[in-house]
């Protein structure tokens, strides 16, 4: 199986372009998780007021099998990170993500 990875800046991304986003990872969020609002999702997805985010989705034939996300955020005179993930249980051993999140937090320097 050979995985796809897009990286976004989902604050960079035409209106249209962020709803279709956020309707693909939706789609996916409500096949792994229960109980999760759209409206909780989409602000923790999108998370407005961030310094930097950057939003990687993986994709298998063109359909999204997992996501992950960083928010960088400016509180006072620190910086805090926040990461969100999820990806079908079939993939849950592969480290898809690993790299997305060193990579960011390297930055952070």
């Amino acid at each position: 199986m050979s995985v796809a990875k897009t990286v976004v800046d989902p604050n960079a991304l035409a209106p249209q372009a962020r709803e279709r986003l956020v309707e693909e990872l939706w789609a996916l969020n409500e096949r792994i998780f229960e109980g999760v609002e759209r409206a909780d999702f989409e602000k923790n997805l999108l998370r407005a007021g961030t310094h930097r985010s950057r939003l990687l989705v993986a994709r298998v034939d063109g359909v999204a099998v997992g996501y992950a996300v960083v928010h960088v955020m400016r509180v006072g005179d620190r910086t805090v990170c926040r990461g969100l993930t999820a990806m079908l249980p079939d993939l849950r051993r592969h480290s898809l993500f690993a790299w997305f999140f060193a990579y960011e937090g390297i930055r952070l320097r």
